[in-house]
């Protein structure tokens, strides 16, 4: 992944201007939203409330770019940060977003790398059936 397009989008682009850039570059939207899951996972130890905010953005993108898989992503990026912010039910909603579209579109990699940590929330909060059924 090429985190220099995360920081390159974060950082020296603003908010105003990321659509008008997403409009421009559609070729390079997918290595966008998974450079900004490489760049929010920085900070799931460090600064979560960092991988959160990042994790916003990617959702911002995804929704402007109006494509299922790259949505996806975006809820994987959310309940990855939620899950070090201890906010489990809302890491849940989106591991469960993701799932569904990711399973949907026969995204069988990626489903499988993130259903790691929708097994481990779900877990997590009691619900034990339902992680083994994944």
């Amino acid at each position: 992944m090429d985190s220099d397009l995360a920081h390159y989008y974060l950082q020296q682009l603003a908010p105003a201007e990321r659509l008008t850039w997403l409009q421009e570059h559609p070729e390079q939207s997918e290595s966008l939203l998974w450079s900004l899951k490489e760049n929010a996972a920085q900070y799931h130890h460090t600064d979560p409330q960092r991988a959160v905010e990042i994790a916003q953005v990617a959702q911002e993108a995804a929704h402007a770019l109006h494509t299922p898989f790259l949505s996806a992503i975006a809820h994987w990026i959310n309940a990855n940060a939620l899950l070090f912010l201890e906010r489990h039910a809302e890491a849940e909603r989106h591991f469960a977003e993701a799932a569904a579209v990711l399973r949907r579109d026969g995204h069988r990699r990626a489903l499988g790398q993130m259903l790691v940590g929708y097994v481990f929330t779900l877990a997590y909060l009691g619900r034990h059936e339902e992680a083994f059924a994944l």
